[in-house]
């Protein structure tokens, strides 16, 4: 079965929700943050913002994921609008990453692993 559009998605959120998980890790912990997790989290957001540009003139595609409760597992779709706002918050999560590299270089304010899971 080839690798398509939505399962391209699929693998880069969970790759995404796995990178905010590693700063729950060490959420002190400020150049394991800085200098992997966002930039990481950018490099992500920005492979999403492609996949969801690639996937914008696509036919709609659906998956059954093996999640969820017995006997209603989840459902995910890719059309055109899904792929629209997939490309919208790939590139503000790109934008975010990014200065958030910068920004969390000193100690000061939230807890970098905690930023860099929201």
């Amino acid at each position: 079965m080839p690798f398509g559009a939505l399962d391209a998605v699929v693998t880069l959120v969970t790759a995404w929700v796995v990178i905010g998980a590693l700063g729950l890790l060490r959420p002190h912990h400020l150049g394991l943050s800085s200098r992997v997790l966002f930039p990481a989290g950018a490099a992500v957001a920005l492979l999403l913002a492609i996949v969801a540009f690639i996937a914008l003139p696509a036919a709609p595609t659906t998956a059954v994921l093996p999640l969820g409760l017995p006997d209603l597992p989840f459902h995910v779709r890719l059309d055109a609008l899904s792929a629209f706002f997939l490309l919208l918050i790939g590139l503000a999560g790109f934008a975010v990453s990014l200065f958030s590299v910068g920004y969390f270089r000193t100690s000061d304010g939230a807890l970098p692993g905690l930023v860099s899971f929201q």
